[in-house]
């Protein structure tokens, strides 16, 4: 049976391919080629990563991902996944090294762009967890997981976090709480800055933003009904994915509001990024360009 089940598997990725092909405009061939390569390093990567974190947890303890030594791990692992996916990044200002980091949020692939960088801590949706192998990794470096629509998950995400900053571990945030096409940025929501307030860390904005600089990419934002495999695909497919990432000054949170906070970074990642910021900050407001239903926390928040 088993040879059944492979030859179903190998057929759903070639449909997928041939899907992404057409999404993305790229060659057949070159795509096969390209698949052929990557694919399968992807697939060992993930496996030596497993195979690395246990590793690290046995010698550590559970919380190995805190040690110097595992942060350079994870950041090392990061930083190969972001070349097998053929991501080429370009790094403008300085991330801080204690600091809540807060970002626009366009795609996964945010993730190791940004991971590869910030020596910080991830929380994803609880949906995360889920994944196949993808949510065991999230789980085994420590990521933190937030129910989502949950006041009391929401609580004691933030209560995760300010410990975390407090003990001076960076954290990244997303605060639109879903992931947009780039070309605006939505409505923060400001209750997970509350945690740089309570810590009194500074807050640091990242704006992201996929292209050349001079077009924007519409081929890498995970919008809409976008099917992650499809979407991963189409990534492999390709020849490589621009991201531009820009760090700003520290923003000291002593003594300001989040609702402040949370304008003053959204203010700051749309002039960065020559964008128009979407009229309020707080939670209920909507956008005709934000594609993922609003939640009461972030699609992720990182660790590295």
């Amino acid at each position: 049976m088993w040879w059944i089940c492979s030859c179903c598997s190998i057929a759903t990725i070639w449909n997928s391919a041939t899907r992404a092909t057409t999404w993305a405009r790229i060659e057949p061939d070159m795509l096969l080629l390209r698949l052929s390569l990557r694919l399968p390093l992807l697939l060992a990567w993930l496996l030596v990563g497993a195979g690395l974190g246990l590793l690290w947890r046995a010698r550590l303890g559970r919380t190995w991902y805190d040690s110097r030594s595992g942060r350079a791990l994870v950041r090392g692992w990061m930083a190969r996944l972001g070349r097998i996916l053929g991501l080429r990044v370009t790094v403008k200002g300085q991330p801080l090294s204690t600091a809540l980091l807060v970002a626009n949020h366009i795609s996964w692939l945010d993730i190791p762009a940004l991971a590869a960088r910030v020596p910080g801590r991830f929380v994803a949706k609880a949906e995360v967890r889920h994944w196949p192998l993808l949510g065991w990794l999230a789980e085994l470096s420590g990521t933190r997981f937030l129910r989502r629509n949950s006041l009391a998950g929401m609580r004691v995400l933030l209560e995760q976090v300010t410990r975390d900053l407090e003990a001076g571990r960076p954290c990244l945030v997303f605060p639109e709480g879903t992931s947009t096409d780039g070309s605006r940025v939505g409505p923060f929501f400001p209750a997970l800055l509350q945690t740089a307030i309570t810590a009194a860390v500074p807050v640091q904005c990242v704006a992201i933003r996929y292209g050349d600089g001079r077009r924007r990419d519409e081929q890498a934002p995970f919008i809409d009904d976008d099917v992650f495999v499809r979407h991963l695909l189409g990534i492999l497919g390709r020849g490589h994915t621009r991201v531009e990432l820009h760090f700003s000054p520290p923003l000291q949170s002593l003594g300001l509001s989040r609702h402040f906070l949370a304008a003053r970074c959204r203010g700051w990642i749309a002039s960065r990024l020559g964008l128009e910021a979407q009229p309020g900050a707080g939670m209920g407001q909507s956008s005709g360009n934000q594609r993922r239903p609003p939640s009461a926390a972030t699609d992720c928040i990182g660790q590295a």
